[in-house]
């Protein structure tokens, strides 16, 4: 897929090393990088992408799913290297991306800290000192839902609620491929909705419908990675569960 290229980043959870997928996007005269890894992974993953022979140099737009820190957190870093580069976010999420509105997940877990076994209590507290810490970037335009961004061709989102309120997907109609976000995950063969982040599964589920209008062959989950096959069944097992 030579407009399509999937990022793999590493990182390290505790005794678990997870893998992220980014993805990266050539429609027409742009370059679109569709979320941004964890505070401090600029570098890995622009050599990441040099390796696969692309260079972020070119990048003109960045499109955020959602507001989480796995997906925000080197989005500043990127405005510095390259200050032309726009972002795109949903309109409900682009405050919390800016910090103009507390992390939702921040606020959750300060609202829940009391209810905590205490041993459970150091590593909230670091959970809470990292999503605090995460420097913010300006949203520069909001996407409406099952719309084209902007300046491209081949390139849509689609509004998926559910994991979060403003959660977004892409939909990249030159390969037929549907890049999730968050909207659900992949692990170990199986397709599942993230049971510790979907802040509404119902609504998670309702936004999976919306995927049975789109021509789709191929799916990239940011967590979980690449498949390709009977999409249409996947979702409607999400559906069903």
């Amino acid at each position: 897929m030579s407009n399509l290229t999937i990022l793999e980043i590493k990182s390290v959870f505790g005794p678990n090393t997870r893998s992220m997928f980014p993805v990266v996007l050539k429609d027409g005269k742009e370059m679109i990088l569709v979320d941004t890894g964890l505070p401090g992974q600029f570098e890995l993953i622009k050599e990441t992408a040099l390796n696969k022979g692309i260079d972020l140099s070119n990048l003109t737009k960045i499109v955020i799913t959602h507001q989480d820190i796995d997906h925000i957190g080197s989005l500043t870093a990127f405005k510095k290297a390259f200050k032309d580069v726009k972002v795109f976010s949903s309109a409900i999420e682009a405050d919390y991306i800016s910090g103009k509105k507390e992390s939702i997940r921040l606020a959750l877990s300060k609202q829940n800290f009391d209810k905590l076994p205490e041993e459970q209590k150091p590593t909230a507290l670091n959970f809470q000192k990292m999503f605090a810490n995460v420097e913010r970037t300006t949203v520069d335009i909001t996407l409406e839902d099952d719309g084209l961004l902007p300046d491209c061709t081949k390139t849509k989102v689609i509004h998926t609620p559910g994991h979060l309120p403003g959660h977004m997907s892409v939909y990249f109609e030159e390969t037929k491929t549907l890049i999730t976000g968050d909207a659900f995950g992949l692990d170990n063969g199986k397709f599942l909705f993230n049971p510790g982040y979907t802040t509404d599964k119902p609504l998670a589920k309702e936004s999976v419908k919306k995927f049975l209008n789109y021509d789709i062959t191929n799916i990239v989950c940011y967590h979980g990675g690449y498949f390709e096959g009977d999409c249409k069944k996947v979702f409607r097992e999400l559906i069903e569960s």
